[in-house]
C-alpha cells in the first residue's frame, strides 16, 4: 500500500548493513583498511558525490522500477528478468576490464 515507505525500509536496512560491514572490515581486512584511507584523504564533496551519486541512482532506479510494474503488471516479470541480469553484465565487464576473480 506504501511502496515509498517500503523503498525507504529497504535502503535504512542496506545502510546499516553497510555501516556494520564496513566496521567489520575495518577491523580484519588490511586492504580495505587502506583504501579506506584513501577515501578518508578525499574533499568532503568528492566523498559525498562518490557515495551519494550510487545511492541516488539506486533510489531512481527502485522508484522507476516500482511505478513500472504498477503501471504494466503483463510486462513486470519480463523487465525484472532483465534488471537483475545487471550485475552479471557488470562482473564480467570487470573480469574482463580490471582483471578481477571472482571469489
Amino acid at each position: 500500500p506504501y511502496p515509498m515507505m517500503l523503498l525507504l525500509g529497504k535502503f535504512m536496512v542496506i545502510g546499516i548493513g553497510g555501516v556494520f560491514a564496513s566496521t567489520n572490515a575495518l577491523d580484519h581486512g588490511k586492504g580495505y583498511e587502506q583504501n579506506f584511507e584513501i577515501v578518508r584523504k578525499w574533499s568532503y564533496v568528492k566523498r559525498a558525490v562518490y557515495f551519494v551519486v550510487p545511492g541516488l541512482t539506486e533510489v531512481g532506479y527502485e522508484m522507476f522500477a516500482s511505478m513500472a510494474y504498477m503501471e504494466d503488471l503483463e510486462s513486470s516479470g519480463v523487465n525484472a528478468a532483465i534488471i537483475c541480469t545487471y550485475p552479471l553484465a557488470v562482473s564480467i565487464f570487470f573480469y574482463w576490464y580490471m582483471d578481477e576473480k571472482f571469489t
